[in-house]
């Protein structure tokens, strides 16, 4: 889950990257201000939405090639009555051990996430509270379906929704500059221009780590004063007056982030586009750039997302698998269990709907780790048990897991021998193993006593091979009995 949620932001903060890019490069400098505001809110809803969009696999593969697939890894187990070695029984704990670390990255990065979430949150609802206090707190009398707030506060004219923040007291200016600056908050009411600001500061709480968040809040409300400024020009103050008044009206304080204020660092950009010739009309097809390169980004993240397994391993050094993937875990469905229940056998496999699918990993938990499926049944005697996975992929990008068991009948331990110890006593080996004639058989205590026997410090500890040997039975016999052999080398 956390996998998924984590490729989401990255993929989402891309898609704003590449969109961003195409508004700095092509579309900043036109005079269509109402296609520059569509263009950037639709960016900020298709970042939003087009990750959620999954194609199928062959889209992308024939328009953009043959997907890479990369050899996965096969590890091997204590199964069906194999011979196992110290270094593949340490491989897998590697492997194991990387799982945990990579758990720990993930809640770690949870961890930060949601503190910088938390904070984007609390600022938000401290802006809103701000203008709750502005509201009860000042002077107000309605016009129209506007709400017309006095403040006695030096701070520049704004406007929230249907809420216009002025100091009509403010001795700096006349009356007909003061009316002329309500006038300017009223067309950003009328536009619902805090509508657009809202979004732009819900999407940054879930992204609050990526500084193009910023470039956008800060296009937004650039473009929100262009389209006031052009409506406000043609009226009876003229272009030069109406900049001289901008430039004159200054001012660094900021009311709060939520807010359209009438002043702002933007001026000298707001007086240049005033005064600019406008943009002709084919410049408009500048616009609809956006649609190819949504495209072609979804083809792209959708190519990728069909490789499975990118690297191919070289040599049994190479442990690293593929941990992340972005298809997600289905229904998971068993056969042939009779030991233990599905919700036992899920417990164990640690693995839902909806989380990150992959096929090594799924490896893993079945067959490799130490909690695993395969241990939960070889530690309790099923020596001969036996697991394989088929899957189905959906076309909503989940992979559906059947799951089938042959789990054998249940073994004890018969006759223990050693073979190899040369001139050291069977006895003084046989003394360092974990377990006896007549306990049920247990991997996770073979293990032990292959490290035990290591600990003598007389063996190659990379040649100490245990070897299950089953004995005859019949169908009747309660149980089955399997003699081990250890076979030793010395230094």
């Amino acid at each position: 889950m956390y996998n998924s949620f984590f490729k989401y932001l990255i993929e989402s903060s891309i898609y704003l990257g590449f969109f961003l890019l195409i508004y700095k490069w092509f579309i900043s400098n036109l005079t269509h201000f109402t296609w520059m505001r569509i263009y950037l809110l639709s960016s900020l809803v298709l970042c939003v939405v087009l990750p959620f969009i999954i194609l199928p696999s062959q889209w992308s593969s024939s328009i953009l090639g043959n997907p890479i697939i990369g050899s996965p890894l096969s590890f091997p187990d204590l199964n069906s009555a194999v011979s196992t070695t110290p270094g593949l029984i340490n491989a897998g704990s590697q492997i194991q051990q990387d799982l945990n670390i990579w758990r720990i990255l993930i809640f770690s990065l949870t961890a930060i996430y949601l503190i910088g979430a938390s904070n984007k949150l609390y600022n938000l609802v401290r802006s809103l509270l701000k203008i709750r206090k502005n509201v009860r707190c000042g002077t107000k009398y309605r016009e129209d379906r506007f709400w017309i707030i006095n403040l006695r506060d030096q701070v520049p004219a704004s406007s929230f929704l249907n809420f216009i923040f002025i100091n009509s007291e403010n001795g700096r200016m006349t009356p007909e500059e003061i009316q002329l600056i309500k006038n300017h908050e009223l067309l950003h009411a009328r536009q619902y221009h805090s509508i657009d600001t809202v979004l732009v500061e819900l999407y940054s709480i879930l992204f609050w780590f990526n500084p193009l968040v910023k470039y956008l809040k800060n296009r937004i409300a650039e473009v929100h004063e262009y389209l006031v400024d052009e409506k406000m020009c043609p009226s009876n103050i003229s272009k030069k007056e109406y900049s001289n008044l901008l430039l004159g009206l200054t001012c660094e304080i900021k009311a709060c982030g939520l807010t359209s204020e009438f002043s702002g660092k933007q001026i000298c950009r707001r007086v240049q586009m005033l005064t600019k010739s406008r943009s002709a009309n084919y410049s408009k097809l500048s616009f609809s750039i956006i649609l190819p390169v949504a495209v072609f980004l979804l083809l792209s993240f959708s190519y990728f997302d069909s490789d499975e397994s990118t690297h191919s391993q070289t040599s049994s050094n190479q442990k690293q698998s593929k941990i992340i993937s972005w298809n997600k875990v289905g229904n998971i469905t068993w056969e042939g269990n009779t030991k233990y229940n599905e919700a036992k056998l899920n417990q164990v496999l640690g693995l839902k709907k909806g989380d990150s699918y992959s096929k090594e990993i799924m490896e893993i938990r079945l067959h490799q780790a130490d909690d695993g499926i395969s241990s939960l049944y070889m530690d309790n005697g099923y020596v001969f048990f036996e697991a394989e996975f088929s899957t189905k992929e959906t076309t909503d990008g989940f992979v559906n897991l059947n799951i089938k068991i042959s789990e054998g009948k249940r073994a004890k331990i018969g006759e223990i021998r050693i073979k190899g110890n040369g001139d050291v006593p069977a006895k003084e080996v046989i003394d360092r193993i974990k377990f006896k004639t007549g306990d049920w058989f247990s991997r996770k205590n073979i293990i032990l006593s292959i490290r035990s026997i290591a600990d003598m410090n007389k063996f190659d500890p990379e040649k100490i091979i245990p070897i299950p040997i089953p004995k005859g039975w019949n169908d009747n016999s309660e149980y089955a009995t399997v003699d081990m052999e250890f076979e030793v080398t010395k230094k």
